[in-house]
C-alpha cells in the first residue's frame, strides 16, 4: 500500500525546522569553541603572570625556593593548581611538589628557555596528563647562572574546557528558537496555502453545468495571484469549448434530422400505396439525394472532428500552381455558364507550392462554390494566384453582394449562413468554409475575407511555400 504523503505545510515545517536546526548548531559549535579560547588564553595569560611573577621575586638558599619570604604558590590567581620546578644547569634544584616532568623534559625546557627566552608550550608529564608549560630564565645572581624557572598546570581532558553552564543554556535557547521557530513556519505557512485550499475546493465542486463559476478567492499579485488567473482563463476556454461543442451538436442534429424526417416521410408514403414499380422511381431518387446529401455532411463533420482532435495531417506534394488554378477552373466553368456567371483565371507564369493537392482542392472548391452561387447573371469570379515573399497568396473574388464587416468575424464558425447578407434559399449546412479555415490551419496558413474590388467579396487563402 503506497503510503500517503505528508502535507505540504507540515513539509514546509519540517523544513524550517531542519534549516534551523543546522544553523543552530553551527552557531552553538562555534560559541563553545570560541568559550573554550577564551578560558584558554585566560589560562596561558595567568601562567604567564605566574611565571613573571615567580621569575621577578624568587628567593634560593640553595636548599628552599621562596617568594617574598613565603613558600612558592601552588595555585593561581582563580586556584587553578600548578606546579613550580626550578631547573638549574645541570639538574632539578627544587619543585613545590613531586616532579611531573622528567628529567629529559625538564632539560628540554631549560634548554629552550636559555636560547629562545621566555615561551610556553603543551607536554605530556609521567602520567599520561596534557600540561601546559611556560617557563623563564632566571638572574645569575637568584640562583647561579643558567637557572631556569618552569610553571605548569595540568589541562583539562575534556573536548569542553569553558564554563560549565554555557552548553546547558545554548541548548535551551536553541530549543525554544526551534520551536517558536517551527510553530511560526506551521501557522505562515497555513496562511499562504490557505487560498490553495479554497482554489481546490472550488475546483472540485465545479462540473460541465457550472463552467460560469470564477474562483473568486482573494490573493495578493504574486504566484498566487498569477495561478487564480490561469485557472480563471482555464475556465473561460473550457466554457466557450463548451457552448460551442452544445451549439454544434445542436446545429448537426437539426441538419441532420430535417432530411432523415423527410426521407422517412416519403418511404411511408411509398410503403402505404400499392403502385407500380415505375412510379417508386422519384421517391428512390429523392432518397438517393438525401442520402448523398447526409454523407457529404458526415464527411464534412468527420473532418472538422479530426481537425479539433489535431488529427488532420495533411501529405505534402509539389503543386504547379499554375496548372492547379487551370483544374479547378476547368472542373467549374459548366456550373459557372450555367449561371451566366464568367470564370477569369489569373495565374503567376511560374509558382509551386508544398501542401496537400486533395484538402487544397476541397478548399478552392468551396470558396468557387460559394462564389459562383452568390455571383448574380452576367458577373465575374476572378481566381487568382499570387506569389509573396512569405509563400503563396489564391484569392477568390465575386461580384455578389459582399459580407458586412460585422459578420465576418462569425463567418468562419460552423453552421454559420449569411442568407441575410447573401442571396437568400442558396446557403448549404454552413460548414463549408468552416472546412476552409480549418485546412488552411493545418497547413500553417490562413484564410480571411475582404472587400472585393467591386461589391462583391474576396477571400484570401495564404499559404506558406512549404
Amino acid at each position: 500500500m503506497r503510503r500517503r504523503p505528508w502535507p505540504t505545510r507540515v513539509r514546509l515545517t519540517l523544513i524550517a525546522v531542519g534549516a534551523l536546526l543546522t544553523v543552530l548548531a553551527v552557531s552553538d559549535l562555534v560559541t563553545l569553541r570560541l568559550a573554550d579560547s577564551v578560558v584558554s588564553l585566560q589560562a596561558l595569560a595567568e601562567l604567564n603572570t605566574e611565571v613573571d611573577l615567580i621569575a621577578g621575586g624568587l628567593n634560593w638558599d640553595g636548599s628552599q625556593a621562596t617568594l617574598g619570604g613565603q613558600p612558592l604558590p601552588a595555585t593561581t590567581i582563580d586556584g587553578t593548581p600548578l606546579e613550580v620546578d626550578l631547573v638549574g644547569p645541570a639538574s632539578l634544584l627544587f619543585a613545590t611538589r613531586q616532579p611531573s616532568l622528567s628529567a629529559a623534559q625538564m632539560r628540554d625546557l631549560a634548554a629552550q628557555a636559555r636560547h629562545q627566552g621566555p615561551d610556553e608550550t603543551i607536554v605530556v608529564d609521567n602520567r599520561g596528563r596534557r600540561r601546559r608549560v611556560a617557563w623563564k630564565a632566571l638572574d645569575p645572581d637568584v640562583a647561579g647562572a643558567g637557572a631556569v624557572v618552569l610553571v605548569h598546570g595540568v589541562l583539562p581532558t575534556g573536548v569542553y574546557d569553558g564554563p560549565s553552564w554555557l552548553p546547558p543554556a545554548l541548548a535551551i535557547v536553541s530549543l525554544v528558537v526551534v520551536l517558536v521557530g517551527g510553530g511560526a513556519t506551521y501557522w505562515t505557512a497555513g496562511r499562504v496555502l490557505r487560498p490553495v485550499s479554497e482554489i481546490a475546493a472550488t475546483a472540485r465542486a465545479l462540473s460541465e453545468r457550472d463552467l460560469h463559476r470564477r474562483v473568486e478567492t482573494p490573493v495578493p499579485g504574486d504566484e498566487l495571484g498569477q495561478l487564480v488567473a490561469t485557472l480563471n482563463g482555464m475556465l473561460d476556454r473550457l466554457e466557450r469549448s463548451f457552448a460551442s461543442l452544445r451549439s454544434f451538436t445542436a446545429d448537426a442534429s437539426h441538419e441532420l434530422r430535417a432530411p432523415l424526417a423527410l426521407m422517412q416521410a416519403e418511404v411511408e408514403v411509398a410503403l402505404g400505396q400499392e403502385r407500380p414499380a415505375a412510379d417508386c422511381e422519384p421517391v428512390l431518387r429523392s432518397l438517393q439525394d438525401g442520402i448523398a446529401h447526409l454523407a457529404r455532411l458526415s464527411d464534412h463533420l468527420l473532418l472538422l472532428a479530426r481537425a479539433d482532435a489535431r488529427t488532420l495531417a495533411p501529405v505534402p506534394q509539389r503543386i504547379w500552381l499554375p496548372e492547379f488554378l487551370d483544374e479547378a477552373a476547368d472542373r467549374w466553368q459548366a456550373a459557372a455558364s450555367r449561371a451566366g456567371v464568367e470564370l477569369v483565371v489569373e495565374a503567376p507564369a511560374e509558382a509551386e507550392l508544398t501542401a496537400d493537392r486533395m484538402l487544397l482542392r476541397r478548399v478552392i472548391d468551396n470558396l468557387l462554390d460559394n462564389a459562383v452561387r452568390y455571383t448574380p447573371p452576367g458577373g465575374r469570379v476572378h481566381l487568382r494566384g499570387v506569389v509573396t515573399p512569405d509563400g503563396r497568396r489564391i484569392e477568390v473574388e465575386d461580384d455578389g453582394p459582399g459580407i458586412a464587416t460585422e459578420d465576418r468575424t462569425r463567418l468562419f464558425t460552423r453552421f454559420a449562413r449569411l442568407e441575410d447578407a447573401r442571396t437568400p434559399g442558396t446557403g448549404g449546412a454552413g460548414l463549408g468554409l468552416a472546412i476552409c479555415a480549418a485546412i488552411a490551419e493545418a497547413h500553417g496558413g490562413r484564410i480571411t475575407v475582404v472587400d472585393g474590388c467591386k461589391a462583391g467579396a474576396r477571400f484570401v487563402l495564404e499559404l506558406p511555400t512549404r
